[in-house]
């Protein structure tokens, strides 16, 4: 086992990503990983729009949140004390600027002067192409949870595609942050018992919304679609927060400054309420929405049967404590042979240039062969380090994923909050806002809008740039 562990770090590094804002590949082992045993076989469904949201059926057996609304007890809506309020942000770190910065970054600044913390998901091609925003949001306090690699609807893949769409993000955002997310948004909140089954296989569970901002809209009709009207709409469904009723998940678009630079208007509102800005985390009550276990790696020959994050992040901490001590014990003997090696080649070399008329060259030689074994012993003693503080990383883990474990097999969310359908007040209802009907990789082209075309154009050049690098 520790063998593979170190076969998993190693290789870990040598993915190969889909490309950017495409459907990722059906990867083999990434299905094979988990246990899909439970995953209902439903028939896809069929997007519109080049990819939109897919159509809805005149009756939903399926309970897809994007047609009815419909939610089941293990969907995260809202959060538990009606006090506190999440704001979730979501097709952001794109590569598209506006002036001189990134949407993003503004955004970031914002709440840090704000002294809050947001939550975001994201899409993973955006996220392999911005990773220093990455880990800005990260390192800034911000919870970070993932949306599919693609920005594809859900409900209208495969199951082996749903599986191979998540693991990729699940793995950029893994290899930047070191981290694995449990939280998962579906792209336009297409979600149905499928998709529910195969997140619940895969450990993470799904997060929604009970207030829509719909700020996208900016994005699609700029002189048609009133800002005024967003704030109004957060207004009205903050005035509803009583005891009683779900506290305010609410969906935000980080793409565009236009929509960026409405958030200090919707903090004011929200904490004018005297609400409680939180992640999602936070508002369900989890201290930790990640685990630290290692992740899949599909060209890892051999790789273990099932759930390889799992499987190493389930031994006990007297495993971890003595591969530290292996790898530490190994890694310090190759150093230390490689430098007497190293001294003694050296040592050589120079004895038999003095004896010839080739004294540079020898000491040359020399210089480099001491530079070989220190360069050695730094890596050598690096991955020691590195391999120590992992297996102490993944032992203090266990007691988080064991929990975890254990709640998705139960088919309760981690930690147990109850969102039962009839406590979901306010998911769209309250302020009597229709469901949005598209996301921005496909949505905007089925409004039309003053500008429309050049967005179309700038986006389509910008995907295809990304081609050549």
């Amino acid at each position: 086992m520790l063998a593979q562990f170190c076969l998993i770090l190693a290789v870990k590094s040598t993915i190969t990503y889909p490309a950017f804002g495409k459907l990722a590949p059906e990867i083999p082992s990434f299905v094979s990983a988990y246990d899909l045993s439970q995953v209902p076989n439903y028939a896809q469904t069929h997007p519109t729009n080049n990819g939109g949201l897919p159509d809805c059926p005149s009756s939903d057996s399926t309970c897809r949140f994007s047609c009815s609304g419909c939610t089941r007890t293990t969907d995260i809506v809202g959060c538990s004390s009606y006090k506190s309020w999440a704001f979730t942000f979501e097709d952001g770190l794109l590569l598209l600027i506006i002036g001189p910065t990134y949407a993003t970054t503004t955004l970031l600044s914002t709440l840090s002067s704000n002294n809050i913390k947001g939550t975001f998901f994201v899409t993973g091609s955006y996220a392999y192409t911005n990773q220093d925003i990455l880990k800005n949001a990260y390192n800034a306090g911000h919870q970070i949870g993932i949306k599919g690699w693609s920005g594809l609807s859900m409900t209208s893949l495969s199951t082996a595609a749903v599986v191979s769409e998540i693991e990729y993000s699940l793995q950029i955002v893994y290899q930047v942050l070191g981290v694995r997310p449990k939280y998962f948004r579906p792209n336009l909140g297409d979600l149905d018992d499928r998709v529910r089954a195969i997140l619940k296989a895969m450990g993470l569970t799904p997060v929604l919304y009970n207030y829509d901002t719909m700020d996208y809209k900016l994005l699609i009709a700029r002189t048609t679609f009133p800002s005024g009207n967003i704030n109004t709409g957060m207004q009205s469904f903050v005035n509803t927060r009583t005891s009683g009723t779900l506290g305010g998940i609410s969906v935000h678009t980080d793409l565009d400054l236009i929509t960026v630079n409405l958030v200090p208007s919707l903090i004011n509102i929200v904490v004018g309420a005297n609400l409680s800005p939180v992640t999602v985390a936070q508002c369900i009550g989890d201290s930790n929405p990640y685990t630290s276990g290692s992740v899949i790696v599909p060209s890892a020959p051999n790789p273990p049967p099932t759930g390889i994050y799992q499987a190493v992040a389930s031994k006990t901490n007297s495993w971890a404590a003595a591969a530290a001590s292996s790898v530490a014990a190994a890694a310090a003997a190759t150093s230390s042979s490689i430098a007497a090696a190293a001294a003694a080649k050296s040592s050589s070399m120079a004895a038999a240039a003095a004896t010839s008329s080739s004294i540079a060259a020898a000491a040359a030689m020399s210089s480099s062969m001491a530079a070989a074994a220190m360069s050695s012993s730094i890596a050598a003693a690096a991955m020691s380090s590195s391999m120590a503080a992992a297996a102490a990383a993944q032992s203090s883990a266990n007691a988080a994923i064991t929990t975890q474990s254990t709640a998705a097999a139960s088919g309760t969310s981690s930690p147990s909050v109850a969102f039962s359908p009839a406590n979901n007040d306010g998911q769209y209802s309250t302020t009597s806002q229709p469901l949005p009907s598209a996301s921005f990789s496909t949505k905007y082209s089925s409004e039309s809008f003053e500008g429309g075309a050049l967005w179309a154009i700038i986006l389509s050049l910008f995907g295809a740039l990304l081609q050549f690098f």
